[in-house]
């Protein structure tokens, strides 16, 4: 009995034991597959997230996709009749393997970045586009680390997404014209119209953008943060644009739309410089500012206008500079401009040398113009023509100088320690002008001059053949320590002139 009660047992201890080693071997099994399921939804999953290119559902037509060589490749729609073709994309980043634009409608073509793309089919029954415009309706910035370029026939492009653009080591091939944006699209029948901006940031890395074979680059953002080159040709024009504001794709015309921001809308690192054929930087909202610490090269004009103060370093402008602010512009840096410099602000300061007319072959005046309520010149500034200031208040420890007339007009000229000088005729017309220790001299005299004949003990009277000549002050003067010297002096009325010398060669 106990033997048959051993052996049911066992019999039944066996069976209990192989239904647990069923169900671990089964657990394992679809823990396992479980695993393998989870790790290809993640796979899957993970593709997704960090797929460059990625079109919106809702966009018809647009298709990614990858050339032959890897190269991401997104197959433009088929544009409208005016030859533009609209891109809603959910994801659009481009690596530094670059991204075609695939605008070819031929069997093969050819592209730097990519080599041999096929044709895209979305053009089988339409012309290829002149317009290509993509827009990011997703959450994520766009980082251009790499090349942009049109394959098949030239087109213009516009890349917006409101969440930002960051460009570091891009460059565009095969377009003429490069609109970055965070704005809004403004669409009509299929067209664009204009950019509305009210939020998102434009930003150039240390890398730097290159746009040498564009012939317009604009970027138009709510702020705009420049830490490496961008780069044009010398015929490109580059708008630079930040703060609240709508842009007329086809007039250009940017118009502010009045909006408050307090702080620095376009700020230039000292890495941060642009060369091109002309440069107009804008920032639109009240109290935003610009502050450039690298180089502005042009071989054209250079335009900043601002509803905040405005900042430079260096700035080298192959025909006109034009500041305009409410508030300040601050002159930090060699200034050298070809023609002409005009400066409208609340406040004016130059605290390094200022040189314009400095081509002898630049047709046309050279002139260098201020109005300003106030304005403070610790530097030298020079112009190969005209100077005129008008200003409420002017304080000057630096040297002005003109190769023909200087004409300052305002309040109260406070010339201590500074120099104005005039190869032709100085214009003085304030209530009240101080030069104490200072220099007042016309008809191409220098301070070195003044200082020679006191040692002689002589006096230089040679005379200069210009069409107008000698110095007019008007108002009360104070000549304490200080010397006037030019020809046909005029004077207002004199409040101090102890130890001061005035001499004039001709009429008093």
């Amino acid at each position: 009995m106990k033997l048959i009660n051993f052996i049911y047992y066992n019999r039944r201890v066996k069976k209990m034991t192989d239904k647990k080693i069923l169900f671990v071997k089964g657990y394992f099994r679809n823990k396992l597959l479980r695993k393998t399921i989870t790790f290809i939804m993640l796979l899957l999953f993970s593709f997704n997230i960090f797929a460059e290119v990625v079109p919106d559902p809702a966009s018809i037509g647009t298709r990614a996709t990858k050339t032959a060589s890897g190269v991401d490749q997104l197959d433009i729609a088929t544009p409208n009749k005016n030859g533009t073709s609209y891109n809603s994309l959910k994801e659009l980043q481009v690596s530094e393997q670059g991204l075609i634009l695939n605008n070819n409608k031929d069997i093969v073509v050819n592209t730097k970045t990519a080599g041999y793309v096929a044709r895209n089919r979305n053009l089988d029954n339409s012309a290829a586009a002149n317009l290509i415009i993509t827009e990011v309706t997703g959450k994520n910035r766009t980082n251009i680390n790499g090349t942009v370029e049109v394959a098949g026939k030239r087109a213009d492009l516009v890349m917006a997404n409101r969440n930002g653009i960051y460009v570091n080591g891009g460059n565009f091939l095969n377009t003429d014209r490069v609109t970055l944006t965070t704005g809004s699209l403004q669409m009509k029948n299929g067209d664009l119209v204009g950019i509305d901006v009210s939020q998102g940031q434009i930003g150039i890395g240390g890398k730097g953008l290159d746009a040498l074979g564009l012939t317009e680059l604009e970027l138009l953002g709510k702020t705009i943060d420049i830490a490496g080159i961008i780069k044009t040709s010398k015929e490109t024009r580059l708008l630079v644009s930040a703060g609240g504001q709508t842009y007329e794709y086809k007039t250009k015309e940017v118009k502010s739309k009045g909006e408050t921001y307090e702080g620095i809308a376009i700020d230039g690192k000292a890495v941060g410089s642009m060369y091109a054929g002309k440069i107009d930087i804008i920032s639109n909202d009240k109290g935003a500012g610009v502050n450039t610490k690298g180089d502005l090269v042009s071989v054209d004009d250079i335009v900043l206008t601002a509803n905040g103060d405005i900042t430079t370093v260096k700035v080298d402008s192959g025909k006109d500079l034009k500041y305009k602010t409410t508030q300040k512009v601050k002159m930090n840096g060699k200034t050298t401009v070809a023609k002409k410099v005009k400066i409208k602000a609340k406040e004016t300061e130059i605290n390094a040398k200022v040189v314009t007319g400095y081509l002898e072959k630049a047709l046309g005046k050279k002139s260098l113009d201020i109005e300003s309520e106030k304005t403070n010149i610790t530097a030298k500034i020079e112009a190969q023509g005209k100077i005129r200031i008008n200003s409420n208040q002017i304080q000057n420890s630096g040297e002005i100088f003109a190769t023909e007339k200087v004409n300052i007009a305002g309040n109260k000229l406070n010339n201590n320690n500074g120099e104005i000088r005039s190869n032709q005729k100085i214009e003085i017309n304030t209530k009240e002008a101080s030069n104490v220790k200072g220099y007042i001299l016309s008809d191409g005299l220098t301070k070195e001059d003044v200082k020679k004949e006191e040692n002689k003990n002589t006096k230089n009277t040679e005379e200069v053949k210009n069409k107008e000549k000698g110095i007019n002050i008007t108002g009360d003067l104070d000549n304490t320590e200080g010397v006037i010297r030019g020809r046909e002096i005029s004077l207002g009325n004199l409040t101090g002139n102890n130890k001061g010398k005035i001499d004039s060669i001709g009429a008093l």
